[in-house]
């Protein structure tokens, strides 16, 4: 974590994370006071440091797309839009509400097991450990008959919510939602989802009467 100060006042942080080749930017955050003062370029200045120290090849961050300055900051770095990500809210009586799908194992994935769901859907090596390492986390995994992975959620029952949460096709999203639900807390009657990348599930949940909680866009790009 890096922070700026001016006149020995905190007025800004950014928290980064490196795994395997891959540097994200999980916070940034600049007082309302110190915009416009070169401080946000500060602290990416040093999350590329950061992540050059650690081997990293490029660097991912998400983004309010409405956010100008910060969008031409990061494009500024070489970053651009890969894709769009939208988190959803909605009661776990959602979920009979969506098409049943047969034909797939929804379980807990053991450590053994992350790698081949983190190749199959494009996530940064050991993403999956450093979610389970967090307080309360479970990684629950889908498989078709043949063992292939269907589906990955890191579930975290007291938030309540997950991320990652992918998917092979958007139809195999009951199957996994089903496989979370057990594990559920009784305090929450709800459930926030994280999608990336994944529009047609996104809408699916809208349709079905999630609640758009926020969306955003990822951008990535080489670390020079």
């Amino acid at each position: 974590t890096a922070i700026v100060e001016e006149d020995g006042a905190v007025c800004g942080y950014c928290y980064v994370q490196t795994l395997a080749e891959a540097g994200y930017v999980r916070h940034l955050v600049v007082a309302p006071e110190g915009r416009g003062k070169g401080l946000g370029r500060a602290l990416m200045d040093a999350a590329l440091g950061t992540f050059r120290a650690a081997g990293a090849r490029e660097m991912h961050l998400n983004v309010d797309p409405t956010n100008t300055p910060a969008v031409r900051l990061y494009e500024s770095l070489g970053l651009r839009v890969a894709y769009g990500t939208r988190a959803v809210r909605f009661d776990w009586s959602l979920v009979d509400r969506l098409p049943p799908k047969s034909g797939a194992d929804g379980r807990e994935l053991s450590r053994e097991e992350h790698a081949a769901y983190e190749e199959r859907f494009g996530m940064p090596k050991g993403l999956l450990a450093a979610q389970l390492a967090r307080e309360g986390m479970c990684i629950i995994g889908l498989a078709g008959e043949d063992g292939a992975p269907l589906g990955v959620a890191a579930f975290n029952p007291p938030f309540p919510g997950a991320f990652p949460f992918k998917l092979a096709h958007e139809d195999w999203a009951r199957p996994l939602l089903e496989a979370m639900r057990p594990r559920r807390s009784p305090l929450h009657a709800d459930l926030q989802l994280v999608i990336e990348n994944q529009p047609a599930l996104a809408d699916r949940l809208v349709a079905e009467g999630a609640r758009v909680v926020l969306d955003i866009v990822h951008m990535q790009g080489p670390i020079g």
